[in-house]
């Protein structure tokens, strides 16, 4: 997604840590591309501001990408829903945009100053209680 969509030339870097203590894992991805934000309002001009366009991004089919024979706008929002049902969190930074998802509660807020590219920070909880499938793996 990073070179598909940020059109960052050198890529993005990625880290991560697990905190065996608090049972998380937090992850890291940050591009030096043009951003979620601005790639969003290209396309869509109504969108008044950095926060709405990261928000628009997390929605179900949403992309800045047409294609005819590849699914789109399913990568953020499904990755979305995978940390509400494991009851972690998020934030995303673009621009002069930050959307951040924490106990199920989205927070919207205009930056003091932008970031270039785009950074995301997932927190995702070590759960053993869970076991994560796909709808098509349930036998029925």
């Amino acid at each position: 997604n990073i070179f598909t969509h940020s059109n960052s030339v050198i890529g993005g870097l990625v880290c991560g840590q697990v905190f065996p203590n608090d049972k998380k894992i937090q992850i890291v991805f940050y591009d030096t591309g043009i951003g979620i934000a601005k790639n969003v309002c290209k396309l869509e001009s109504s969108i008044g501001s950095d926060e709405k366009a990261i928000e628009w991004a997390l929605r179900r089919g949403t992309s800045t990408l047409a294609s005819e024979s590849v699914s789109r706008g399913l990568g953020l929002y499904l990755l979305r829903k995978f940390l509400e049902v494991n009851e972690g969190d998020f934030r995303i930074y673009s621009n002069l945009g930050s959307v951040q998802e924490i106990a199920g509660k989205q927070h919207l807020q205009k930056l003091e100053y932008p970031i270039e590219g785009t950074l995301i920070d997932l927190r995702i909880n070590i759960r053993n209680d869970l076991k994560y499938i796909l709808t098509s793996e349930v036998e029925v």
